[in-house]
């Protein structure tokens, strides 16, 4: 127990300081300085209380994917806080970067008990994703979907828009993963993907998964997630999942306001694409609908950035069983109700009231229920 803590309680970090850093060399030398002092606590601890050769063979890995770990993970989130300069000095990360994974190994089964190693897998699946997202679309996407799917740009990006996510994670893994740790890879890429409501692909997936490991403990964890999913793909869409009449050409928020004239109704801005989205539907939806299902409010989804994949649209649709009334935006609608609600980022949640005037949901994100549904009252009672 002691021994344990001790792994997990050695790392701590606070890397805020540096946020919006152009250049590595400050991070990594505060990320150094941290590794040589858990180091020493390492070898302290080891002294007084002459720990397993296991625990000490366990510490000292741990310690050895602490910098490695540590650097990535800043890396790949600050890039967002400062992209243009991020961008113009990537090489410099990247050599930094290549410099501590050289000294790693990225597929590592003896590490796999590690909670620093555990993180590192978990943060390549994502981070490997987001760079081969930029490739796709880059001056070298020739040589992406070469290299990743074996084709030609025309057809590759068809399989890449299929499923940017699912089937591009299993593909890092098989690239860069075996034995054990690809197990686990797999595993993680099950949870996340569940979990995020983005069940794309994932039966295939899990049978791949099961017939490389036909013996792994996973199998009986995510089986019966499996199987809800198949049985959620054979859904179809019904009379209670209400298409909006040429929807997909409005282009301003009152040609989508004019359609509920004296209604009361609650707008949710998503996207397929959008894990948050997903998951705030699967977790909400249904629940506000039995709470108003004999009061007068109507529902709206309006999706976003998915004028390109309708028929994924309409699958998530009836997958989730999301009744109401359904809008495939374009662009301009998008950026007209965004702008005009003040809405900053997916999902956004609208409350139309009878009078046409709307307002911005005060449940925040995650959401509140109790907060939607009493902000609902208010603007129902009016």
């Amino acid at each position: 127990m002691n021994e344990n803590e001790f792994l997990y309680n050695t790392n701590y970090l606070n890397l805020e300081k540096f946020k919006g850093d152009s250049l590595p060399d400050r991070v990594y030398k505060e990320i150094e300085q941290i590794c040589l002092n858990n180091k020493s606590k390492l070898d302290n601890f080891i002294k007084i209380h002459k720990p397993s050769e296991e625990f000490i063979k366990t510490a000292q890995i741990n310690l050895d994917y602490f910098t490695p770990e540590a650097f990535y993970s800043f890396e790949q989130n600050n890039k967002y806080t400062n992209q243009k300069a991020y961008y113009r000095n990537i090489d410099k990360w990247k050599t930094k970067r290549n410099e501590l994974f050289s000294k790693i190994k990225i597929s590592n089964d003896e590490a796999l008990n590690t909670p620093n190693y555990q993180n590192f897998v978990t943060d390549i699946l994502l981070r490997t994703k987001e760079e081969l997202w930029k490739e796709a679309s880059g001056e070298n996407k020739e040589n992406f979907y070469k290299e990743w799917y074996n084709s030609s740009i025309v057809e590759g990006n068809k399989l890449f828009i299929d499923d940017p996510v699912n089937i591009l994670t299993e593909k890092i893994i098989q690239k860069y993963y075996s034995g054990k740790s690809a197990e686990f890879a797999y595993a993680r890429l099950l949870k996340k993907s569940i979990e995020e409501e983005n069940n794309k692909n994932l039966p295939q997936i899990f049978e791949n998964f099961k017939k490389q490991y036909p013996n792994s403990n996973y199998i009986s964890q995510f089986q019966p997630k499996i199987d809800l999913i198949i049985e959620k793909n054979n859904k179809t869409l019904t009379d209670k999942m209400i298409f909006v009449n040429k929807g997909e050409q409005f282009n301003t928020f009152e040609e989508v306001i004019s359609q509920f004239k004296g209604k009361t109704v609650l707008i949710d801005m998503w996207g397929t694409w959008c894990g948050p989205c997903r998951k705030q539907i699967a977790e909400h939806s249904e629940a506000l609908h039995e709470y108003f299902k004999d009061k007068e409010i109507q529902f709206l989804y309006i999706a976003n950035f998915d004028s390109h994949n309708p028929e994924n649209w309409k699958k998530i649709i009836s997958y989730q069983s999301i009744e109401g009334f359904h809008i495939l935006a374009n662009d301009n609608l998008t950026k007209d109700i965004m702008t005009k609600s003040k809405g900053t980022g997916y999902p956004t949640y609208i409350i139309l009231k009878k009078d046409g005037s709307y307002e911005l949901s005060r449940a925040g994100y995650p959401m509140k229920r109790e907060t939607l549904t009493k902000q609902l009252e208010e603007a129902i009672s009016m």
